[in-house]
């Protein structure tokens, strides 16, 4: 009956001892920083509902698929959890055959030429993501960001030949104007060597752009117009790039 009371004890002990050890490697896990750079990322940023609408309504950018680029920089405060800042670049042409449909639409007598720029959009975000580790080598971390976009948007130069061939030329000029922004996404990493990461990730952006004064001139009415005009810019971003881990 002692030999099996002290077997027991023994057995008691050697688990007691586990549970500290597995609880301290526990907090140790939750107390670890560790810092990434995301050194560049490159992708498309694909335009929906108003941003992409291609009909001339109050939303309707005309925009069509361009390019994305971002960089940032990643602190994991927790197991699961950490802060993450990101700048990024999007740049989305006008897609003219659709503006000038819509144009000749509106008035079939006219011919239309235009020629127009892109909608330029730079944000400064920051937010909070989570971490889970898939396997030893695979992190799934999805996040939240909220900030501000700096948006510019396109010339536009329009000539009007009418049934007479009388030429007049339009030109909306470019504006800028500064807006609240978020965006939610998800990014998958792959450990490389010399803690390096191979990063895709997608992610939905949203800013709701109003311009105070977008300059409007007519060369046939001899008149310049200034007016408002209000753009919510949505994209959905497809990216690949490189994280470097920091220890």
């Amino acid at each position: 009956m002692l030999i099996r009371l002290f077997i027991f004890l023994f057995l008691l002990s050697g688990i007691t001892k586990a549970q500290v050890v597995s609880t301290n490697d526990s907090i140790k896990l939750l107390q670890k920083r560790i810092l990434s750079i995301e050194i560049v990322n490159i992708g498309a940023s694909m335009p929906y509902f108003g941003f992409g609408n291609h009909e001339k309504s109050m939303d309707g950018g005309f925009a069509i698929p361009g390019i994305k680029i971002d960089a940032g920089f990643n602190i994991q405060l927790y197991k699961h959890l950490g802060i993450k800042s990101q700048i990024m670049y999007q740049n989305n042409q006008i897609d003219e055959y659709k503006y000038k449909k819509d144009l000749i639409a509106e008035d079939p007598i006219n011919s239309y030429t235009i020629s127009s720029g892109g909608w330029n959009n730079t944000s400064l975000m920051i937010g909070a993501f989570g971490n889970f580790n898939l396997g030893k080598a695979c992190h799934l971390q999805p996040y939240v960001l909220g900030g501000f976009n700096y948006g510019i948007s396109p010339n536009v130069d329009l000539i009007v030949s009418d049934s007479l061939k009388m030429l007049s030329e339009i030109k909306q000029k470019r504006g800028n104007t500064i807006a609240f922004c978020y965006s939610v996404g998800m990014d998958l990493k792959a450990d490389l060597e010399n803690d390096f990461q191979f990063v895709v990730g997608v992610n939905f952006f949203y800013s709701a752009l109003k311009f105070n004064k977008i300059r409007l001139e007519n060369s046939y009415k001899n008149s310049v117009y200034d007016f408002q005009v209000y753009q919510p810019v949505q994209t959905f971003g497809l990216k690949i790039g490189v994280t470097k881990v920091l220890r």
